[in-house]
């Protein structure tokens, strides 16, 4: 596909939406974690760890996605929320179909709506258990509390 034959004006738009959603998204991940730790650098790079594996893995779907478009691999990680913002950008200029392009971003809308109460509520316990380390399951103990 040549350069001049790609809907600029359909992919602009819609990059620069899947780039705002995905920086909600990964911001309230990021959130979270700041809540949850306080000022000890070690332990959120310990923290942050699974997410940068995540968006990781997400390179690597796109990379996958720019030789196959259209295969089961591409278009499912277009609708998981932490894989979406990568894989479908990478995705728009093979022309996916439209009603791909738009779940993808309904799914993100919901997805960053549902980690920012979550990171909320992680914020809400975690600001006043200063000084306390964070594990993984007290974090989980945090998000199901009343």
């Amino acid at each position: 596909m040549e350069l001049g034959q790609v809907n600029w004006l359909f992919i602009i738009p819609m990059f620069l939406i899947l780039f705002v959603l995905g920086y909600f998204l990964y911001a309230a991940l990021c959130a979270a974690i700041g809540s949850a730790v306080g000022d000890d650098q070690a332990e959120s790079q310990q923290l942050i760890m699974p997410i940068t594996l995540i968006i990781v893995l997400g390179l690597y779907i796109a990379i996958a996605a720019i030789r196959a478009p259209h295969s089961q691999l591409a278009v499912v990680s277009s609708f998981i929320p932490f894989f979406a913002p990568i894989v479908m950008a990478t995705r728009l200029a093979f022309d996916p179909p439209l009603w791909q392009t738009v779940t993808s971003i309904g799914i993100l809308i919901l997805s960053c709506y549902l980690l920012a109460r979550l990171a909320a509520k992680i914020y809400r316990t975690g600001i006043l258990m200063y000084g306390k380390k964070a594990s993984y399951k007290e974090i989980a103990k945090w998000i199901f509390s009343k």
